[in-house]
């Protein structure tokens, strides 16, 4: 790669990627957006060429440029271009991906197995559950209907009730 890259606003970047790199390292986010723009097609391409769906391109090559980032102050220039670095970081991204993709791929495939099951009495004690949780707003809405006395005669009852 040459030293002529155009940058986002039109403008040419005259910096090598080790000083873009090294810029970005002590916090100049115009450097490291430079970067970000001039290497963000190929390492997409890479993504794209591994990864099963958008989000996981997505992914990788935020992770990747973020990584990239927090690294920069280890980067050392052994091309012209870093991107056999950023390639190297995207490709333990990936990986990182592809193994938590397995991992729980084989969870769900195990939990599928395990589908719980309830007794007659279990299923009669989720329904009534579902059922007063669906009752709630409705009760608590005549409650509010009721005086203060009402209130308090019922509440008397309820407790009488929970005692008996």
């Amino acid at each position: 790669m040459g030293r002529h890259h155009a940058s986002h606003w039109g403008e040419m970047d005259e910096r090598t990627d080790a000083e873009l790199i090294a810029a970005a390292a002590d916090g100049d986010e115009d450097g490291f957006a430079a970067l970000f723009r001039r290497h963000v097609r190929p390492v997409t391409g890479f993504a794209v060429r591994r990864a099963s769906d958008a989000d996981a391109v997505a992914d990788i090559v935020s992770e990747t440029f973020l990584i990239a980032l927090r690294q920069a102050h280890r980067y050392r220039p052994e091309t012209p271009t870093a991107l056999p670095w950023l390639f190297g970081i995207a490709r333990r991204v990936w990986i990182g991906h592809h193994r938590s993709r397995q991992r729980i791929t084989r969870l769900i495939e195990k939990a599928a197995g395990q589908v719980p099951r309830f007794d007659e009495a279990e299923t009669d004690a989720v329904d009534a559950a579902i059922d007063a949780s669906r009752q709630r707003s409705h009760l608590e809405a005549a409650l509010d209907l009721l005086s203060d006395a009402e209130r308090d005669v019922r509440s008397e009852e309820h407790t009488s009730e929970l005692q008996s």
